[in-house]
């Protein structure tokens, strides 16, 4: 009896699922924790694989914006869907260039910083400040046996506190 309890235990173990990988966005954050004029602006955007699993042959995409929405209601869709046809282009290009995708390995991620803007004007910084400008970031990813693209956009609401963007609150674009 002994003996089958631990071939059952030995058959349960190697019987357990893992979670296949599959990529999400993780995080943003700006280089400065300060907003400054006349000084560079940049984000760091990271996608991480949340699952127990590797994903292979994976392609990515980064964009970050600096927008004045103005008042259509449906700008967030119309700015997402623009972004989201720039990753599907770069894809594609990628594909047509031989491009291999990278593997990410269960719990690690890919991250990079982009320049949301050379040198900040005064204008943009009161922009951002007032809410009449607003930093969109977006990130796409696709690999091997996913069911579904990452595809993900957000927009930054105006710091509470002048200046601050240390502590960000985003919302997601209007899909």
């Amino acid at each position: 009896m002994a003996l089958l309890l631990i071939l059952l235990g030995f058959g349960l173990e190697a019987l357990k699922i893992r979670s296949k990988g599959f990529l999400q966005f993780n995080k943003g954050w700006f280089a400065t924790k300060v907003l400054i004029v006349n000084k560079p602006l940049e984000i760091n955007l990271w996608v991480r694989n949340l699952g127990e699993m590797p994903v292979t042959n994976v392609y990515d995409y980064f964009e970050v914006r600096l927008v004045r929405p103005g008042p259509e209601p449906d700008a967030d869709r119309q700015i997402h869907s623009e972004m989201f046809k720039n990753a599907l282009h770069k894809f594609e290009q990628d594909i047509s260039s031989g491009i291999k995708g990278k593997s990410i390995g269960a719990g690690h991620g890919e991250w990079l910083t982009l320049r949301i803007s050379d040198s900040l004007t005064q204008d943009e910084y009161t922009g951002i400040m007032q809410g009449s400008i607003r930093i969109y970031i977006y990130a796409w990813a696709r690999w091997r046996d996913a069911e579904n693209d990452l595809d993900f956009c957000n927009w930054m609401q105006a710091p509470a506190v002048p200046e601050d963007i240390e502590h960000p609150i985003w919302h997601l674009c209007v899909e």
